[in-house]
């Protein structure tokens, strides 16, 4: 059994694809197989895969099923029991040396982590995230020491959120939620870390190593990004949330998205992007289903919980 599947789902990423790729092959102490899947890609992206990654470790989808749907069909695709963990990267990052290493070593030292992650830095050292919290009435995530300048420590972190341009998860973990919600892209990484807890393990994110993520790389469209964010927000307090819960807190998460839209006061496609996104969100509801192991009792510590980053001994 090897320790790592790395999944990358990639679209019109030939810019980007082959130093991801070159930066993992640093990694020597443990072990990993690269699966890829394009969707659909209209540049070079997919002859850059066929000339770097085998045959049977690649798919060149018809359609572009976005950043779920991709990981999805990867795995589907491979066989999960030869693999003790999963790492879903985006293929516009670089991974430090030590990746693998460390990433292995924070699930064997704690046995109820379900979820890994590294931290997440700019091409400036500037730290996007280390793990997270979620604040849960506006709906938006806050990642770990945002802003600080990147230095490699020993701090662990258990916290709520973990990024999807790096996350890595125990094989079993995500077989029994059955991979990501399929909501195209944006908040995949938020459900998926709420149904983790819900399902009994933790979320860490470990400062000893590194993924440089270049922002907004996933997508070039700034007014279809806000839209997905917005309805997708919504997606998953309704599936994760009991309906007493969800439908009492809604007016109060509605309240606020709706006051944050005059920070984009002097942006009409924006205001209108978010607004969209809001009524997509209600027009999709009913296609999705609630998650069954949404347990009552324990909804409101999980709630509280979102605030919490706390170092781990």
């Amino acid at each position: 059994m090897k320790d790592f599947a790395v999944f990358l789902v990639t679209y019109n990423s030939s810019k980007d694809f082959l130093g991801c790729i070159t930066s993992m092959k640093k990694n020597k102490s443990a072990t990993y197989d690269v699966y890829v899947l394009d969707n659909n890609s209209q540049d070079d992206t997919p002859e850059l895969i066929k000339k770097n990654i085998r045959k049977e470790r690649y798919i060149l989808a018809s359609t572009n099923t976005g950043y779920a749907g991709g990981h999805n069909k990867l795995l589907k695709y491979i066989d999960l029991k030869k693999y003790r963990y999963i790492l879903f990267l985006n293929p516009d990052t670089r991974v430090a040396p030590d990746l693998f290493t460390e990433l292995k070593k924070a699930f064997v030292d704690h046995s109820h982590a379900g979820i890994v992650s590294p931290a997440i830095v700019d091409y400036d050292n500037t730290i996007d995230s280390i793990g997270g919290k979620y604040l849960f009435w506006t709906g938006t995530t806050m990642g770990n020491r945002y802003g600080e300048k990147y230095k490699k420590s020993n701090d662990l972190y258990q916290c709520f959120w973990a990024s999807g341009a790096a996350l890595a998860i125990r094989t079993d973990v995500i077989k029994k939620l059955g991979g990501f919600e399929n909501y195209f892209m944006f908040y995949e990484d938020v459900d998926l870390a709420w149904r983790v807890h819900s399902a009994g393990y933790n979320v860490l994110a470990t400062a000893k190593t590194y993924v440089k993520h270049k922002q907004g790389g996933s997508t070039s469209d700034r007014s279809w990004a806000l839209h997905l964010n917005e309805r997708n927000r919504i997606i998953c307090h309704y599936q994760n949330l009991s309906p007493i819960t969800f439908y009492l807190c809604l007016p109060l998460l509605l309240v606020a998205r709706i006051l944050l839209l005059k920070n984009y006061a002097s942006n009409s496609k924006t205001i209108f992007a978010k607004l969209r996104g809001l009524r997509d969100a209600f027009l999709m509801l009913p296609s999705y289903k609630r998650h069954s192991n949404v347990d009552l009792q324990k909804e409101w510590g999980t709630i509280l919980s979102m605030l919490k980053c706390d170092t781990v001994a």
